[in-house]
């Protein structure tokens, strides 16, 4: 019995030690924006009418990243035709850290457009909570 208990501990502690978290190759990502607070890097892949972007973002801040929001809006002569946002909640994006998203929106089939991104959020610091955003 206390073979078995001492099997079960070492499984455990093993178990959590091996965790490693997802590498992502932003070399592999098509398009990117930088910026003080947040870099993103993404994909996007049109299948008919549909518009799927994949990608990561990364914060480059020195604070948290909390409550951050990506929306890709389909414009089509400063009118807005459709949108699609992704929320990172609960996430807080410490310094450094980065997280996956993916959106899929509809577009519009033979019509000119163009596509538009922006963030949102609040960095975080000892001394300040700020929002900001947009690209």
């Amino acid at each position: 019995m206390k073979k078995i208990f001492t099997f079960f501990i070492l499984l455990i502690i093993f178990s959590c030690a091996s965790y490693q978290p997802t590498r992502y190759n932003l070399s592999e990502f098509k398009k990117s924006y930088k910026s003080y607070d947040l870099n993103i890097f993404w994909n996007e892949e049109r299948k008919g009418e549909i518009l799927t972007v994949d990608g990561v973002v990364k914060n480059v801040y020195l604070g948290k990243i909390s409550e951050l929001e990506i929306t890709v809006r389909v414009v089509e002569n400063d009118k807005k035709i459709s949108e699609a946002i992704y929320r990172f909640f609960p996430e807080v994006l410490k310094p450094d850290d980065l997280l996956p998203f993916r959106l899929t929106i509809s577009l519009p089939e033979g019509k000119d457009y163009n596509i538009s991104y922006f963030y949102r959020g609040y960095l975080i610091t000892d001394e300040m909570e700020l929002t900001f955003g947009s690209f």
